[in-house]
């Protein structure tokens, strides 16, 4: 091999070694550079995802900042609101306190002012209460003057105050004048089951009425009002319990039928009843009978049911028919006379009419 053959294979050698050397330092370069280029294509997709994160940070804190942003122009709004609302309260609070010292001012005199109304208020208290009490006691006391001016009331216009059921308290029987005046005249009734006897002592008992009670009108007689400033009236006719009117041996047809009619029912004991009757302008006793019969006593009047000439002896009718005699006999001093009501110590019955007090003895 020459010398030029040499150099040439020297210098192909060479050629051959560097392009070997470029080649691999292409190759290498080309691998660094892919591992770069691959690197760089993930760090700039980081970058981008980081990138839209931020963008995407910022549009949210953009939007938070508008938010904030309008918040702190509201809050600043308040703000001057509370500000202005702060200084008005100042100057209240400053108003109230220049009021507060005033009051304190006066607190003094109010306390003192308080201390004598107090006193003055338990002074006025006690002073209530003992008045209080005295007004009580004569409120009391006056209660007690009016049930008793009340009473009094009764017992006086009892007298007067017709019709009324308290008429039944003008018969008394059991009033000892009464007792003593029957036992008197008939020596009480000594059998019960003898008729007879009461029929004649019934009789006797109207004639000592008839001789020996004394016919005279009734004066002018006081009737108390029920308030006692009104003023006191006259009434020209009364009622007089039996004992007055034997106390006194004087009597109008009132007073001798309720006279009668006491001693009467004291004679039977108060079983059997008696009962005056009350008719226009007139009264007389009348006592019912077994089997729809009655008998009347009129002392004042000088009737009773009998028996006619010759002997008129007492006797019981027929209800319809005896009450009809008995009205046709005052009918030439009473015009259309009607029977108005009985009483007696345990009734006290109203009709106005003959028919109704005829039908209702029937149904007794």
């Amino acid at each position: 091999m020459t010398e030029v053959g040499k150099n040439v294979m020297g210098k192909t050698k060479i050629v051959l070694v560097v392009s070997i050397v470029v080649l691999v330092v292409s190759i290498i370069s080309n691998v660094w550079f892919y591992t770069q280029t691959t690197s760089l294509q993930t760090r700039v997709s980081s970058l981008e995802s980081e990138y839209n994160d931020y963008v995407a940070t910022h549009s949210h804190s953009n939007s938070e900042y508008q938010k904030l942003s309008m918040n702190y122009t509201q809050v600043e709004e308040s703000y001057q609101t509370l500000t202005q609302s702060y200084s008005q309260l100042l100057l209240d609070f400053n108003n109230l306190t220049e009021e507060h010292e005033t009051l304190l001012e006066n607190y003094d005199q109010l306390q003192f002012s308080y201390q004598q109304l107090n006193t003055t208020y338990h002074d006025l208290k006690n002073e209530h209460e003992q008045l209080e009490t005295a007004y009580q006691t004569l409120n009391d006391a006056y209660d007690s003057y009016k049930e008793a001016y009340r009473q009094i009331v009764s017992v006086i216009n009892l007298h007067v105050d017709h019709p009324s059921a308290d008429e039944k308290l003008l018969v008394t029987p059991e009033d000892p004048n009464v007792k003593n005046k029957v036992q008197e005249i008939t020596g009480g009734w000594s059998d019960r089951a003898d008729w007879t006897e009461y029929w004649t002592e019934v009789k006797m008992i109207y004639d000592w009425v008839v001789n020996n009670i004394e016919y005279r009108h009734d004066g002018l007689y006081p009737v108390l009002p029920a308030d006692p400033n009104d003023p006191v009236r006259q009434f020209g006719e009364m009622w007089q319990f039996p004992n007055q009117t034997l106390d006194l041996g004087k009597g109008d047809c009132d007073d001798m039928a309720i006279l009668l009619c006491s001693m009467i029912y004291c004679y039977g004991n108060l079983s059997n009843e008696v009962e005056c009757i009350v008719i226009t302008q007139h009264m007389a006793v009348y006592i019912p009978v077994a089997e729809d019969e009655i008998c009347i006593l009129d002392p004042s009047g000088r009737y009773y049911t009998n028996t006619g000439f010759p002997l008129y002896e007492i006797t019981s009718e027929d209800i319809s028919n005896e009450v009809h005699d008995w009205l046709d006999y005052w009918s030439c001093k009473i015009e259309y006379p009607e029977v108005e009501w009985i009483f007696s110590e345990y009734i006290w019955e109203a009709f106005w009419d003959k028919e109704i007090f005829i039908s209702w003895l029937y149904d007794r």
